[in-house]
């Protein structure tokens, strides 16, 4: 453990417990500069994998460190970057999946180990933003350098079909359609820089292939 860390953990545990109704959030106004804006940013972090709505404004350096000023959207990773700054750090990738767990991502060993064979994979912004968080630097120092067109999967993923095709499997399956979605979409986009212009016979069998992935 750095010695940020050991200095922080005690703030972080004391707004957990705020969040959890506790008692009050931690006054950070005290701590020395530095430390202060990292315990800032780790906050907003630790609020959002908490479900509290982030109210940061879009321009804030910690929206923009964390990617949390594009809620909601999908950011193409370079997966080199991810890999070099994974090793500088001393983590294993089991090591930097459990602190991207922590940092309430939900990415696979397997699709870790994809990332880093790519230069730009698409991640869901929690994702992404868990992965800044757990490798402790900046979105900016992760986004690939050239985002990938998406326009056509993008498309397919907003279709009725698409929508049709998991919510008749997690009608199936007894699992939740949202949830479900948001899986499926995820691995749909980091599958479809292999193989440009695909037909919506091509993204079909994708998807389907993917949800029987998904059965128990």
């Amino acid at each position: 453990m750095s010695n940020i860390d050991e200095q922080l953990d005690p703030i972080i545990d004391a707004h957990l417990r705020h969040l959890e109704g506790g008692g009050p959030a931690p006054d950070l106004a005290a701590l020395p500069d530095g430390l202060r804006e990292e315990a800032e940013a780790r906050v907003i972090l630790l609020e959002a994998t908490w479900g509290t709505q982030v109210t940061a404004p879009p321009d804030d350096p910690v929206a923009r460190r964390f990617g949390f000023d594009r809620a909601g959207g999908i950011i193409a990773i370079d997966g080199h970057r991810v890999a070099a700054i994974r090793k500088a750090a001393g983590y294993d990738l089991a090591k930097l999946l459990a602190r991207v767990t922590a940092a309430g991502g939900d990415i696979a060993i397997g699709t870790l180990f994809r990332l880093e064979q790519s230069d730009s994979m698409p991640l869901s912004q929690p994702n992404a933003s868990a992965l800044v968080a757990a490798l402790g630097t900046n979105l900016s120092a992760l986004e690939a350098a050239v985002d990938i067109d998406l326009g056509a999967i993008r498309a397919f993923l907003d279709s009725p079909a698409f929508y049709d095709l998991v919510d008749s499997w997690a009608a199936e399956h007894q699992r939740e359609s949202d949830e479900v979605r948001s899986v499926v979409e995820e691995r749909v986009l980091a599958l479809q820089y292999r193989a440009e212009g695909v037909t919506t016979d091509h993204l079909t069998t994708i998807v389907q292939t993917i949800l029987r992935s998904l059965e128990p």
